[in-house]
């Protein structure tokens, strides 16, 4: 009752009075809004909740209208202790604390049950200015806030006076809880993630990316305040998590590679919406430490060739998947690359030569297509690493001078769905506290294959499955398609594939590349990626 009456007499003094809408309170706000052309000013417990809960902040008559309907609503429907209930469960308290048991959890490491009258007041405190009264920047603000919400509690006799004196002498120790963070490798991402988008809409990405050390800097250290101040608003971060799918991720990685010095990520996009979905950074990932699915540049090995071999000559020629190419002996300028097996096929189809991963039939198409027209589909993806340097024949079988990310490759791989490539979102919005967007991506769609292509890549990617280097993939589906891609020496292996609704990425290697012959064998990166998208089919 105590923890009630703090809210009531702060907020709405006649609470059990009304029947939703304080007349009193909204005259008093028609004056101020009157006075300041504000449109917020006022309002009920009731209306407050409403508009907590079931509408949105826009600042309008129209929704200020929504607004005394749901809080008539909601008084018919509910009692005045489920309303107060839901409205301090609702209400926020800073520092990423919705409703009064996580501020408890928060603030003082126990349960609200276990809090002192002092404790509430001072909690009370906070939700009528979070940012001002947030107690880790503004202790004694917030305490003087508490003693002022004590005193108005004596006013209106719900306290009396020889308690008072007891309450604002007692000292408040604040006792911040360890949060234990369930998806650190996605977290990690999003926190990146958040500074592209603020960059990029506050215009600093251009100076960000200068060959000019001092202008970089500085803009880092304007991204930096701005990121800052933006997170100690009080904003709320909506993203695109899976969180079953995240925790599947995990296992699917952990269980297939054991204990040893071999690391994997993942990557899952759902690539209707480009929205992604879940990201593994490591077998026994921590926050903040070295993110693998977004942060190692690696070969791709034979994971390349749908991008820059089959799909750009398909789309140039249009050719036909059954049409053959020769796997024979390559050599050229002293390059003589050999097929992974060693041996020497004759004319084969592409459909066999890009199921079986042969790596002369690739080289060949390759060279058909031209190198530079076909690093202009693969320049369509923006990979960070990918340069001039690259334009070269081994590249078409994965030689690449870095490599691309799990995130980035993956990303790729999601044009196979329907031809358009849009770099995948973790964040889908910023808002504040009432609920207004206040960044948000503005992603369109690029198209980079014709419909023809897109069709014939899929039985490409399909065949894989059924017939070749990845059949351990292969689960009844709606559909199913991937390649797999292994290093020289079998230092990074890949598994990228699509399904219905998926698009997912897995890599295995080791920080320092060295040879995972030991357990190429068993193909974890195959059985991971199935792992995962066998349990969300």
């Amino acid at each position: 009752m105590f923890l009630e009456d703090l809210f009531i007499v702060t907020e709405d003094q006649n609470f059990y009075e009304h029947a939703g809408v304080d007349i009193t309170g909204i005259s008093r706000a028609l004056l101020v809004n009157s006075q300041n052309n504000d449109l917020e000013q006022g309002g009920s417990i009731t209306q407050q909740l409403a508009r907590n809960v079931y509408l949105t902040h826009d600042r309008t008559y129209n929704r200020k209208l929504s607004e005394l309907y749901y809080a008539y609503q909601l008084e018919r429907k509910k009692s005045k202790s489920e309303i107060i209930e839901l409205y301090m469960n609702a209400i926020y308290f800073h520092n990423g604390a919705y409703g009064i048991e996580a501020a408890s959890q928060f603030y003082f490491s126990k349960p609200t049950a276990e809090l002192s009258k002092a404790e509430l007041s001072f909690l009370a405190a906070i939700p009528n200015n979070p940012e001002l009264y947030n107690p880790l920047k503004h202790f004694d603000k917030t305490k003087k806030r508490q003693e002022r919400i004590l005193k108005q509690m004596v006013a209106e006799g719900k306290l009396k006076q020889n308690e008072y004196k007891k309450l604002v002498k007692e000292t408040i120790k604040l006792d911040l809880s360890t949060t234990i963070d369930l998806y650190p490798d996605y977290v990690t991402y999003v926190h990146q993630e958040l500074k592209n988008l603020v960059a990029s809409s506050d215009g600093l990405t251009k100076s960000l990316q200068s060959s000019d050390e001092a202008t970089r800097q500085q803009a880092e250290v304007e991204l930096n305040k701005s990121v800052e101040k933006l997170l100690n608003s009080g904003v709320t971060i909506h993203t695109a998590l899976d969180t079953k799918l995240q925790t599947q991720s995990k296992t699917a990685v952990q269980s297939k590679i054991g204990v040893n010095d071999i690391e994997g990520a993942t990557v899952v996009i759902q690539h209707h919406t480009h929205e992604l979905v879940s990201l593994i950074g490591g077998k026994d990932y921590k926050k903040n430490s070295f993110n693998r699915a977004y942060q190692s540049y690696r070969q791709p090995g034979s994971a390349i060739k749908p991008l820059l071999d089959y799909a750009p000559y398909i789309e140039e020629t249009n050719a036909d998947i059954t049409q053959l190419v020769s796997g024979a002996s390559y050599c050229s300028n002293s390059y003589c690359p050999k097929n992974y097996s060693g041996d020497s096929y004759g004319m084969v189809t592409l459909k066999s030569a890009f199921a079986q991963s042969y790596n002369t039939p690739a080289i060949r198409i390759f060279e058909k297509t031209g190198i530079e027209k076909s690093f202009k589909y693969l320049d369509s993806f923006n990979f960070k690493k990918v340069s001039i340097k690259d334009h070269h024949i081994s590249s078409s079988i994965g030689g690449f001078e870095f490599g691309m990310s799990p995130l980035e490759l993956t990303n790729a791989y999601t044009s196979f769905n329907d031809g358009s490539y849009q770099p995948a979102r973790a964040i889908i919005k910023v808002t504040d506290q009432k609920g207004n967007v206040l960044y948000s991506w503005k992603d369109k769609p690029k198209k980079i294959w014709n419909r023809d292509t897109v069709s014939k890549m899929r039985q490409l990617l399909h065949e894989v499955t059924v017939n070749g280097t990845a059949r351990k993939a292969y689960f009844p589906t709606d559909y199913i398609g991937g390649k797999t891609g292994t290093t020289n020496d079998v230092k990074d292996i890949w598994f990228v594939g699509l399904t219905a609704n998926y698009t997912t990425g897995v890599w295995i290697g080791k920080d320092t590349p060295s040879n995972l012959q030991s357990i190429y064998s068993s193909t974890p990166h195959v059985l991971i990626w199935k792992d995962i998208n066998q349990t969300s089919k």
